[in-house]
């Protein structure tokens, strides 16, 4: 997992884990983790503007992204992880009016990957 510091809101210091992975139908998956140590603004509130540096920093097609989500189990967040898929809409510009929800096991599969442990 590669460590990515960013700015939050009011420019405060951030970071969470990103694990990058092309798919073998062209799309891109980002797996974006909240880290214990994250000091600033949490990658679920800083979804839009997160996917918006990371595509631009890692040289990613916006249309071909695909965004989950990932909270560890923690003393903070509780004793199960959650991976949640991420749909944004792509102004030209920058991601908007993110939608969550749970990563499904089919979707997993489709993705070519085996299922997270919870």
């Amino acid at each position: 997992m590669l460590r990515f510091e960013y700015r939050g809101f009011h420019g405060n210091p951030a970071v969470c884990g990103l694990e990058i992975q092309p798919l073998a139908d062209g799309r891109t998956l980002v797996i974006c983790t909240e880290l214990p140590e994250n000091p600033g603004t949490s990658v679920t509130n800083f979804a839009e503007q997160l996917a918006t540096l990371v595509v631009q920093q890692f040289d990613i097609a916006p249309d071909k992204l695909v965004w989950i989500e990932h909270y560890p189990a923690s003393a903070s967040h509780g004793p199960n992880p959650d991976w949640d898929w991420v749909d944004f809409e792509f102004d030209g510009i920058c991601f908007r009016h993110p939608e969550w929800r749970p990563v499904r096991l089919i979707e997993w599969i489709q993705l070519g990957l085996p299922a997270p442990a919870t």
